[in-house]
């Protein structure tokens, strides 16, 4: 390991083990005040995980001015909920379940994604993600089911195995690999660059010239011109 890589790994360490006897819950006033004088501090959070218990979640919240930096967020559920202009660097989202969610003027970079459900739900659950960044995330067997995303850059690297449902992407750029990832009817043309624009798409003036796409599903009744 490197030493910048040491040296942020102790300072994650350090960031998680001050929460230790601090009350683990996630509002919009930090104990430790502000990270850099605009964002509550709340990095290295984590809430409780208890084996055998049920996922801990959230509903029904806003949060604004967040640093959620090398925080735990996995494996929980979050629905009804609204994050602005928040800050999500190195956090675990891992296995997580967004409902009804929006996320906006957040930053993310390298964020786990890995098997987290967004849009999720038997009802009209939608999440949407407007005028957010994203850098290097990961996205590994994520379940974009029913997700909105708008004015979004994409810089993702590996996208495999995501299942896209039924997401929109209006004004985005989206960079990287997608390898074995699944679409939906009405987004599997737009794989297409010729139809990236269309309005009967789920991709709408999506830039795609520096994707690359291996071995996506599409269905055979649709198929790419």
């Amino acid at each position: 390991m490197t030493p910048s890589l040491v040296s942020r790994s102790n300072s994650s360490k350090a960031l998680v083990e001050r929460w230790i006897g601090h009350s683990r819950i996630l509002s919009n006033s930090s104990p430790f005040g502000t990270s850099d004088g605009q964002l509550q501090d709340f990095r290295g959070f984590s809430f409780p995980h208890e084996k055998g218990n049920l996922k801990q979640s959230i509903t029904a919240r806003e949060f604004k001015f967040l640093d959620l930096s090398d925080a735990d967020l996995s494996h929980i559920v979050v629905d009804e909920c609204s994050f602005e202009d928040c800050r999500f660097a190195r956090c675990s989202l891992l296995d997580t379940t967004f409902g009804t969610c929006r996320f906006f003027r957040c930053h993310f970079l390298h964020t786990d994604f890995r098997a987290v459900g967004l849009g999720v739900g038997t009802g009209p659950e939608i999440a949407e993600f407007d005028t957010c960044s994203f850098f290097r995330p990961k996205l590994s067997r994520a379940a974009l089911s029913r997700v909105t995303f708008k004015n979004i850059e994409f810089d993702g690297k590996d996208w495999s195995y995501v299942n896209f449902g039924i997401a929109d992407f209006w004004n985005c750029k989206l960079r990287g690999m997608f390898r074995a990832c699944q679409f939906q009817d009405k987004l599997m043309r737009a794989v297409d660059r010729r139809f990236a624009g269309s309005s009967e798409l789920g991709f709408h003036n999506v830039d795609m010239s520096s994707a690359e796409f291996f071995f996506v599903g599409i269905p055979t009744r649709l198929g790419v011109r």
